[in-house]
């Protein structure tokens, strides 16, 4: 009775009582799929998801071969945000039924929310071999490539699909994510605006908001380290910084760099007139200006002062010029200039040593696994000595779950100095070291 009392409520669409009469019945017969069933239903209905993955979670341990129950528990957990699980469950009724490409579509979002991109567009490749270039294979295509930091072939899906259906908020969804990874942040907002004048309430819009806008906000920001090395040297170092966004294109910032730094006496590393500690601080101001969506330029200029220097300075004119070029959606090349103190000891900082650095770095991500960080420089030093470095950095995605990101690589790192002058810092005439490298990303929250 209490069953024939929710379907009637269900039929009068009260939904709330619905739920209130099937609880009842599931508590007096909690081993009937049928009650389950439609528990899981009116819960889905007022959006009681924790509800409805209970019901369904329930039905499968009943009937272990039930497919239904078995998608229909896949669906609830990725609505409760059970990303983890729900993949496990899409791929056990996938095995069963491949044939259902409703079911591979909601796979495919569920891999894309948890970040695991490759894998999304590997399920993407099955339902193109199995039911074509559909307008949903090419819709969620778009939007793994944006996701996935592939905004120019991602716009090149996303252009055609807009001028057939130019309310279709999933594409209109895609193109901002796009826009924003392009560094495109004006037309995003624009973009941004059309996808809330269609749904300006939903959880959706709200998430885009804080994503479209989060390069472009306002902002502060500190930090303390403290660092030892097996030599005696101990640095303790405070940052602060902050920036206002002038614009979409440009961003003033300015900031302090404070660093004490100690060394035992008879180290051979303590300041040449035995202070301890030595400081060094550089207070700055800076710009960064987005001239192109490919090309970001910025400047950084201000003070740095070492105290009492023996020999040398004890102030310098510190800065530090960037360009980062995105030629291609797997290419970011980036160009810095810069000097400033070398605060590596007490006795370099005490001698007024400092650095002129040049360098350049390429990130290539040839596919949605693979990342390969290079990076080479030359630095010469006031002190009349020159150095060089390069590194080479590939890695592989491992892990994409919902907590966690893992990449797994290696780390080449060379570096060579052409004399060793005994002042203070280490210069050796070639440096090797070969590393296997983990890098690791925990999700705790959307904020954190």
């Amino acid at each position: 009775l209490q069953f024939q009392l929710a379907q009637a409520y269900s039929t009068a669409e009260k939904p709330e009582e619905a739920l209130k009469a099937i609880e009842k019945a599931v508590t007096l017969d909690p081993r009937n799929t049928s009650y389950l069933l439609a528990r899981g239903q009116y819960a889905n209905w007022v959006g009681r998801t924790d509800i409805a993955e209970d019901s369904y979670r329930r039905i499968v341990v009943l009937s272990p071969d039930d497919e239904n129950a078995i998608l229909n528990l896949a669906r609830a957990e990725a609505w409760g945000g059970e990303l983890d699980s729900s993949v496990q469950s899409f791929e056990k009724y996938l095995n069963k039924r491949p044939e259902n490409k409703e079911a591979l579509i909601d796979y495919i979002k569920v891999q894309t929310w948890r970040g695991n991109y490759g894998k999304a567009m590997k399920a993407l490749e099955k339902y193109k071999q199995e039911f074509g270039e559909t307008s949903d294979y090419r819709k969620h295509t778009a939007r793994v490539l944006a996701s996935a930091d592939r905004p120019a072939a991602a716009m090149e899906l996303i252009t055609p699909l807009l001028e057939a259906a130019p309310d279709d908020y999933e594409v209109l969804y895609s193109k901002t994510i796009a826009l924003r990874n392009a560094r495109r942040s004006r037309e995003a907002l624009a973009s941004l605006f059309v996808m809330e004048l269609f749904r300006p309430e939903s959880l959706e819009s709200k998430e885009m908001r804080r994503y479209a806008t989060a390069n472009i906000r306002h902002y502060l920001r500190g930090g303390a380290e403290y660092y030892t090395e097996s030599d005696s040297i101990r640095i303790t170092r405070y940052q602060a910084e902050g920036g206002f966004q002038l614009n979409t294109k440009i961003r003033l910032m300015g900031g302090e760099d404070l660093q004490y730094l100690n060394a035992d006496a008879g180290s051979g590393l303590e300041s040449m007139d035995g202070r301890d500690p030595v400081s060094c601080r550089n207070v700055w101001g800076g710009i960064d200006y987005q001239i192109f969506p490919s090309l970001k330029l910025a400047a950084r200029a201000g003070g740095a002062d070492a105290g009492s220097v023996v020999d040398g300075k004890d102030d310098l004119f510190a800065y530090r010029l960037g360009a980062n070029y995105r030629p291609a959606d797997a290419v970011t090349l980036m160009l810095a200039n810069g000097r400033d103190f070398y605060a590596v000891s007490p006795r370099a900082l005490s001698l007024g040593v400092y650095k002129e650095n040049s360098s350049l770095r390429m990130l290539w991500t040839p596919d949605l696994y693979y990342t390969v960080d290079i990076s080479g420089s030359r630095d010469t030093y006031s002190d009349g000595n020159r150095g060089w470095e390069a590194a080479l950095a590939p890695r592989r995605s491992v892990i994409r779950s919902q907590r966690l990101n893992l990449d797994c690589g290696a780390h080449l790192w060379w570096l060579g100095f052409e004399d060793q002058p005994g002042n203070g810092y280490y210069s050796p005439v070639l440096y090797q070291r070969y590393a296997l490298k983990a890098d690791g990303y925990w999700k705790i929250n959307d904020n954190n």
